[in-house]
């Protein structure tokens, strides 16, 4: 997260599953498919122009490598994540996808659910405000749109911005603490109950919570006694600018009975 010691447009890496639904990338949907499709040279095109602010790439340049990010949408197209490792609460389970439908797919997608996973329907690929921190969307500025619609890209990419952030596709969810668009939510118990949401936590190297779904820390935020992390932690303070975690409050008149549901088939995903 965040490219140096100025840098405030922090993102959290997302699970990859089902990015090829998206006709819009980037955190803040900013870079979007001309046709408003998520087809595959679309995405590809898309994807190839991130060399340019990554590596340095001449946009000319980058567009010589649509094949090898086209490659890499037909291997996503056949990924699945990992299955949840811990216990499930099927019967609870079969709750939560209930106030999954009432509650989250108008945003994040509809799911069918027979036996086994999950299965994406529908995508809508919402983009718009939640509340949450906008110092990432505000980052992506009208003189860099209209750079991005100078170039030799200017037909390949449709650049929208200042709508907010995009609502990714749930699938894998129960891997990819830190949560919200910055991961400034350590586990999806406090992203459904706000009140939970710790103001500093360490990230890195770090265990899974499987009951509250995120990182496993102590009330301090802090790894527990005698863990042995894999690699360097750093310490989330959600007072930083760009780190704040307010926002995507949908689950905080939910009963502590229809929470812990949401999260047992959110485990499912």
């Amino acid at each position: 997260k965040g490219g140096g010691s100025q840098d405030r447009g922090f993102v959290s890496i997302p699970e990859l599953a089902l990015r090829q639904q998206r006709n819009r990338l980037l955190v803040d949907g900013a870079y979007a498919s001309p046709t408003g499709t998520a087809d595959l040279d679309a995405l590809a095109a898309i994807t190839s122009f991130f060399t340019v602010p990554s590596m340095g790439v001449h946009p000319d340049d980058a567009r010589s490598h649509l094949n090898e990010a086209e490659a890499i949408f037909a291997w996503l197209a056949d990924y699945r994540p990992q299955e949840f490792p811990g216990k499930i609460d099927r019967e609870a389970a079969s709750r939560g996808l209930a106030i999954y439908a009432k509650r989250c797919a108008v945003c994040h997608g509809t799911l069918e659910w027979n036996d086994g996973r999950p299965r994406l329907m529908d995508f809508p690929d919402w983009v718009g405000d939640v509340g949450t921190d906008t110092l990432r969307s505000e980052a992506f500025s009208p003189a860099l749109a209209d750079a991005v619609r100078k170039s030799s890209y200017a037909r390949l990419i449709s650049v929208r911005i200042g709508e907010g952030y995009a609502a990714p596709p749930l699938a894998g969810l129960w891997a990819s603490a830190p949560y919200l668009h910055n991961g400034s939510v350590q586990s999806l118990a406090a992203l459904i109950n706000p009140r939970e949401r710790m103001s500093r936590f360490m990230v890195g190297g770090h265990a899974l919570d499987w009951n509250k779904m995120g990182l496993r820390v102590n009330a301090d935020g802090s790894y527990p006694v005698g863990y042995k992390q894999f690699s360097t932690p750093q310490w989330v303070d959600t007072r930083q600018p760009g780190l704040g975690n307010r926002g995507h409050e949908f689950g905080s008149d939910l009963s502590s009975a229809d929470r812990r549901a949401l999260l047992e088939f959110l485990k499912l995903l």
